[in-house]
């Protein structure tokens, strides 16, 4: 979503000012509200263009806030209970949610609640003009999966965190979780099988070495030495054929 200034049409198309100044063209359906008919159009030239883009940075500042102030999880709540245990959840336009969340039926108060609604993107689900609020379960998986990624982006941040610090010579700190153990193994199967490692492997394996801040030319020698590491190779003189090839070393 972005806030412009709608100068007219050209060629069935919107011609649109950005908070830049920039100039832009899109089609008219894709614009969504009109925040304000009486805004005035801006003067000629370069000048006007860039006081017109100060503008509407103000009034896309102003609606940012009032977004902020928008309580989606309660508006949600509100529409579930509303709904009844086991009726449907009607669908509603912005303007009720707007004047529900905000006492604001105004192009701003509806910008402000579809603003807030977006950034949420876990209570409502957008239904042409209209935004039907999710079901109990529906939320609670999402939640669910939010919580998920927000964990597992924590997981991957501590651990390059700890690849940075073996590389800068301290001790290596493990994480101890899934995505540590992906990661190493996709640095062990770059350091044994080389140009032979499958892509998604590799992919793994070179965004962990370009986190850990080594300097290489050559990405299997670079996985290797960095899994010495932080201690998974034993001796710098590590036979890799012999874990390429599932070899053994003692015999009866």
């Amino acid at each position: 979503m972005a806030i412009a200034l709608m100068l007219g049409e050209e060629k069935r198309r919107a011609l649109l000012v950005l908070e830049s100044g920039r100039e832009a063209r899109v089609s008219p359906a894709r614009v969504l509200f009109v925040v304000d008919p009486e805004f005035g159009l801006p003067a000629a030239g370069v000048v006007g263009r860039r006081q017109a883009g100060e503008r509407i940075a103000e009034r896309a500042r102003r609606i940012r806030e009032r977004a902020a102030e928008v309580e989606v999880a309660l508006v949600w709540e509100i529409a579930v209970d509303a709904a009844g245990a086991d009726g449907p959840i009607p669908p509603m336009e912005s303007g009720e949610l707007a004047a529900l969340a905000l006492g604001d039926e105004s192009g701003e108060g509806r910008v402000a609640l579809v603003w807030a609604l977006e950034e949420d993107g876990i209570h409502f689900i957008r239904k042409g003009d209209t935004w039907e609020a999710r079901g109990t379960e529906a939320v609670a998986e999402l939640k669910l999966q939010r919580e998920r990624i927000a964990a597992r982006e924590a997981e991957t941040k501590a651990l390059f965190e700890s690849l940075r610090a073996a590389v800068a010579g301290k001790q290596y700190a493990p994480t101890r979780g899934e995505v540590e153990r992906r990661t190493l193994e996709a640095l062990e199967r770059l350091a044994v099988e080389a140009e032979a490692a499958p892509e998604p492997v590799r992919a793994t394996a070179l965004e962990a070495l370009q986190a850990s801040g080594l300097r290489w030319d050559r990405p299997h020698e670079a996985a290797f030495r960095l899994l010495r590491r932080v201690g998974r190779f034993e001796s710098d003189d590590e036979n890799l054929q012999l874990r390429r090839f599932g070899l053994r070393t003692s015999f009866p």
